[in-house]
């Protein structure tokens, strides 16, 4: 039976995010190396690129691992299937005609639409969408290690960022 209310929101991206709501921070969240997982042999062409281009991306800011696999692999064949597509939708446009020469919906729009849908859904749970960029702020993304620290800043309600030197 699934838990009620929102799926819950990796320590990761609440730390990218700066912790909006103040909640104590899931301490015993499994902490895995960020890492490319190895592309499955079975994706080709514009999947595989994706694969390459967004792997390295995700990375950099340490929101991938190596047991990410079938959900990025499910992200990159979605690309695919729009890029594939949406490339036929516009060759044919959005209206086809039927043998008795009506106006239809070409199909390959409702695979084009399907696509965004699970395009957008991937990119929630690896925290790429742009109401998410939106909620990022750079500072102290990993939050002080020592026991005393933390208990200092837990009541300043504030977070403590690294001073730089910007010239």
């Amino acid at each position: 039976m699934p838990m009620p209310g929102p799926r819950p929101k990796p320590t990761s991206l609440k730390l990218l995010a700066g912790n909006p709501g103040k909640r104590p921070l899931n301490a015993a969240e499994p902490r895995i190396a960020p890492a490319i997982p190895p592309c499955p042999c079975e994706l080709t062409g514009e999947a595989r690129r994706e694969w390459k281009r967004l792997g390295r991306q995700l990375v950099e800011v340490g929101l991938i691992s190596r047991i990410d696999r079938a959900t990025f692999g499910g992200n990159c064949v979605a690309w695919q299937n729009f890029v594939t597509t949406y490339s036929e939708l516009q060759k044919t446009g959005l209206l086809i005609r039927s043998p008795q020469n009506y106006p239809l919906q070409n199909p390959y729009l409702s695979i084009v639409i399907q696509a965004l849908k699970q395009i957008r859904l991937y990119c929630a749970e690896f925290g790429l969408s742009p109401s998410a960029r939106a909620r990022v702020t750079a500072g102290d993304v990993e939050g002080p290690d020592d026991a005393f620290e933390q208990y200092l800043q837990r009541g300043r309600g504030h977070r403590v960022t690294a001073d730089v030197d910007e010239r």
